[in-house]
């Protein structure tokens, strides 16, 4: 089943509050044809978000009720598993840890002369090094999973050999429906111009103030937007993008001023220009 019919919309802002405005006015738009009783979806950036909002929400027309709040990566586990098997199988953070440090324990792995490195690190009789190590690589692995999957992709088929990543990766991933697998089968089965709609996904969606949304989630999303409605609501948008030009000018008086002192030192304006650039963060709960 095909829908040519589709509606994204996008609304920006640098302040929450009118964000949650624009969403309490859209979620009171009944979807066509669907029970009033059916749940809207909201995507947050972090848990913590959904109290303030649920309240907010309420402030503005006494209650928000029949609202199910989402982190994106809980948005794309629900529509892998409706779609694609394998969840039971999936190699958690937890399940990453673990098998990391079976790898970082195996002889037979650290005896790889890409190993080497980590071998001497790890050879001292200290039994908490594997363990440590093992965490941070599996929170490593969990960012990959969420922003570079074509990474995982190619390590497991064989790509760079002799970087140790890589290799730990193909040890503890091959023969798994890892995470990053299954959103490469869910996309190239439904993405696109006349792709079959997927199964278990809600008629409309909200995503409220999720900055760090990876390519992967945007992507799921969009297979969704031929057969319902998106509303992505992101925060922190430029003044200028807001028809705020008091704030636009202020900040070109500023930039025109040249470099500005910090705690004693001189910082020239471009020396920031870095800072807003996307990061590996988040994890699979924000992917």
């Amino acid at each position: 089943m095909t829908d040519a019919a589709s509606d994204f919309r996008l609304y920006h802002s640098n302040s929450l509050d009118v964000l949650a405005a624009l969403l309490a006015t859209a979620v009171r738009e009944p979807v066509p044809g669907q029970s009033v009783l059916v749940p809207e979806v909201v995507l947050i950036p972090q848990v913590a978000m959904r109290r303030w909002l649920q309240s907010t929400l309420a402030v503005e027309y006494g209650i928000a009720a029949n609202l199910e709040f989402l982190t994106p990566g809980e948005f794309v586990a629900r529509a892998l598993n409706a779609n694609v098997p394998g969840e039971h199988d999936d190699l958690t953070a937890a399940a990453l840890r673990w098998k990391l440090y079976a790898a970082l324990t195996d002889p037979a792995v650290l005896a790889q002369a890409p190993m080497q490195a980590l071998q001497a690190y790890l050879s001292a009789a200290d039994p908490l090094k594997p363990w440590a190590l093992a965490g941070e690589l599996a929170a490593v692995y969990e960012k990959y999973q969420a922003r570079r999957r074509d990474w995982l992709l190619r390590w497991e088929a064989g790509a760079d050999a002799q970087d140790p990543q890589a290799i730990l990766w193909r040890h503890i991933a091959s023969g798994h429906q890892y995470r990053a697998r299954r959103i490469d089968a869910y996309l190239s089965r439904f993405e696109g111009p006349g792709r079959p709609l997927p199964q278990g996904l809600p008629a409309r969606v909200f995503a409220f103030a999720t900055l760090n949304i990876s390519p992967d989630v945007l992507r799921v999303m969009a297979t969704q937007c031929p057969g319902g409605h998106d509303a992505l609501l992101p925060a922190h948008a430029h003044p200028a993008l807001l028809g705020r030009p008091a704030d636009a000018r202020r900040e070109a008086a500023q930039r025109r001023a040249g470099p500005v002192r910090r705690r004693g030192r001189r910082e020239p304006p471009a020396a920031g220009l870095g800072r807003g650039r996307p990061r590996l963060h988040g994890g699979a709960g924000q992917l």
